[in-house]
């Protein structure tokens, strides 16, 4: 992960910096690192953002980080990997809750009797799984959201089966708004869900 994002070349595989360290390190593309005391002043200065998380080890150690220091919980939507986690997560104080798949063992059966059981924002699914098995019918009438998505076709061929977002690296709104204003018509063999390939588990 660090030697995507950073000019370091000399970090162990599983190394974990300081909170100094990780501030000094060059990020690549012209980006900027940030600080949670940073993140948090950008949101209160954007109001229409809000920050989904993606904490990859120890989820409830930062969700509880973030609630003891953001300045409003309501503009941070959480996502859990364990069925187990929600109701420490809600009580923690968030009330938007995505339980997302690429780290979940649970089969469709269990996703779904989940989300029937409990009151989720969102389910977020990769993109090769939403279609497997009938997943997406399973969860009619549920949010669902999908990952990761670079493609303004992929996009609004999502869009038009019924998914209500995406994740994406590189897409903004105004870069689809032809792809958005210009529904895809499907027939005969292509009116099936388009096929996606696996795409490895999102790095962040």
């Amino acid at each position: 992960n660090f030697e995507r994002f950073f000019d370091t070349t000399d970090l162990e595989q599983d190394f974990v910096p300081t909170l100094d360290d990780f501030m000094s390190y060059r990020m690549k593309g012209g980006y900027t690192q940030l600080d949670f005391e940073s993140v948090d002043r950008w949101v209160q200065d954007h109001p229409d953002a809000s920050i989904v998380t993606d904490i990859k080890s120890a989820n409830m150690e930062g969700l509880h980080y973030v609630a003891d220091r953001a300045a409003d919980l309501s503009r941070y939507i959480p996502q859990i990997y364990k069925r187990d986690e929600i109701e420490e997560v809600a009580a923690t104080g968030y009330d938007r809750i995505i339980f997302t798949l690429y780290r979940s063992p649970a089969s469709d059966e269990e996703v779904a009797d989940f989300a029937r059981e409990n009151e989720l924002y969102a389910i977020t699914i990769p993109k090769d799984r939403i279609w497997r098995n009938g997943l997406a019918d399973r969860l009619e009438g549920v949010v669902t959201f999908v990952h990761t998505v670079n493609d303004c076709a992929q996009f609004q061929s999502l869009r038009n089966a019924g998914v209500h977002g995406i994740y994406t690296d590189s897409l903004s709104p105004s870069a689809c708004a032809e792809a958005a204003s210009t529904p895809v018509q499907m027939s005969g063999a292509d009116a099936q869900p388009p096929r996606f390939y696996p795409q490895e588990a999102r790095e962040g």
